[in-house]
């Protein structure tokens, strides 16, 4: 069976994880933070701001064992692949996501992260996650 041209990849710093099994879907949301006011005698005037950030989130699911449905061979078990995402939430440090094939490539929090036993098979473990678009702020210089 010919694999998928896309790979789904999470990293902090050299530490990466390639996700097994590829997600049906993925969900990108761009919310716009636009503000809308209301005028008396007027109506609604909508100002339109900067978008906010990028919100993603997907499901799918860690296998026990190889099967036609994962990408690779030699993925890691999902306690280990369980316990690298949640060691990235606890270093409180952004992840980058990318997925090959797409222009999918951000640094991003990790939102939401929830498992539990799987569907398919005994040992697998459902998930699903949501990251969030991070974006650095840095000081501007104010002329005097």
């Amino acid at each position: 069976m010919t694999k998928s041209v896309y790979e789904f990849w999470l990293s902090q710093g050299k530490d990466k994880l390639r996700f097994p099994v590829l997600p049906e879907k993925i969900d990108v949301t761009n919310n716009m933070g636009n503000e809308t006011v209301k005028v008396a005698q007027f109506g609604e005037v909508t100002f339109i701001n900067d978008p906010n950030a990028k919100t993603i989130s997907f499901s799918s699911y860690f296998p026990k064992k190889y099967s036609p449905l994962t990408e690779y061979k030699g993925f890691p078990s999902p306690e280990n692949a369980i316990a690298t995402i949640e060691r990235w939430i606890k270093n409180k440090k952004p992840v980058r996501f990318l997925v090959t094939g797409t222009k999918i490539n951000l640094n991003c929090s990790i939102d939401a992260f929830t498992h539990h036993e799987g569907q398919k098979d005994i040992g697998d473990r459902d998930f699903d996650i949501t990251l969030k678009e991070y974006k650095t702020a840095s000081p501007r210089k104010i002329k005097q």
